[in-house]
């Protein structure tokens, strides 16, 4: 399955990102900033996402939040979530801080005569299908002459870009991080990868089942009209039905390979097209979690039988490495 064309996903993304959990993993593992290592997710506190001008012409943001530095700083931090090219987003994340600061001003939340205001950082989330190619900084949009008053005066604005075309991560020791399990998600390649994902997913949510019900809608408005892997979403409302729905979809997929099997006059018994079913699935599930497989690993995995297929697939999940999944005998 190639991956799938992005798809509009704002309503999924902004409830996800109501969490100060996926804010916080969003920051520590797409922005660089030493100063923000230290986050602490308590400190984070939403802001309005209606912003109103001195017109009384309202602007919506996708998301805002507010956050405190360990010097007690306040930042407030703006996403925008996008899945096509916008040439002109640089100058819209400055408008939107713009903005911000006057709602903010208007609010009593900042005064005109205080020394400093707290920065503005601005943050796009892109989705789309293919690389982001803009600048991200408003100046490169801007003619400045090589000299004279106008240079200093130019504008100085420039937004943060989480891409998944570029920031997906490939190991898994970036896959403890939620943001980077969304991404994997929008970038998979089989039904057996968004197994593995799900699986990932439930642990690092054991303790926080609201967040987990949101991943639930995300993927189900990511999967609704996948026309390889459709899922039956209609009155889905959380995450088990998720799983259950999924697990159904998933007996017909390994059921797939014994059909296509037969199609290529390959004869194969029920039990043998379970077994290429499952070699299939591990196979993608050690891919996610180490990266691409070594011949002999391969061969190792052609070769097992249904029973040590389904011992390892039960401790890929826990396994650190490729070693633990197989044992000593790796």
């Amino acid at each position: 399955m190639p991956a799938m064309t992005a798809r509009r996903h704002d309503p999924a993304y902004k409830k996800l990102f109501r969490s100060p959990r996926m804010v916080q993993h969003l920051i520590q593992g797409f922005v660089t900033d030493a100063a923000l290592n230290s986050l602490d997710v308590n400190s984070l506190v939403p802001l309005p996402t209606e912003l109103i001008t001195r017109a009384f012409n309202k602007r919506q943001l996708d998301c805002a939040w507010q956050l405190q530095l360990a010097n007690h700083q306040r930042v407030y931090v703006l996403i925008e979530f996008q899945s096509t090219q916008d040439p002109v987003m640089p100058l819209r994340t400055c408008t939107y801080s713009s903005l911000l600061y006057e709602t903010l001003l208007a609010q009593g939340q900042i005064r005109a005569d205080m020394p400093h205001w707290p920065p503005v950082l601005c943050i796009v989330f892109y989705s789309g299908d293919k690389p982001w190619r803009g600048s991200t900084r408003l100046h490169d949009r801007i003619w400045i002459p090589p000299k004279g008053l106008m240079k200093p005066a130019m504008l100085q604005h420039r937004f943060i870009l989480v891409d998944i075309n570029r920031d997906a991560p490939d190991n898994a020791d970036e896959l403890q991080n939620l943001v980077a399990i969304l991404m994997r998600f929008e970038r998979h390649q089989s039904p057996a990868e968004l197994q593995v994902l799900m699986d990932l997913l439930e642990q690092l949510l054991l303790n926080d089942p609201a967040l987990l019900d949101q991943f639930g809608d995300f993927i189900a408005d990511l999967m609704g009209d996948s026309s390889s892997f459709a899922l039956k979403t209609s009155g889905v409302t959380s995450w088990k039905e998720i799983k259950m729905n999924f697990a159904q979809r998933m007996a017909k997929w390994e059921q797939g390979f014994i059909q296509q099997g037969m199609q290529q006059g390959i004869h194969l018994g029920q039990g043998q097209g379970k077994v290429l079913g499952q070699v299939e699935l591990l196979s993608q599930q050690l891919k996610v979690r180490f990266g691409d497989l070594n011949e002999a690993t391969e061969e190792r995995l052609r070769h097992a039988t249904s029973e040590q297929l389904q011992h390892w697939a039960v401790r890929v999940l826990q396994a650190q490495t490729l070693h633990e999944v197989f044992g000593a005998q790796s």
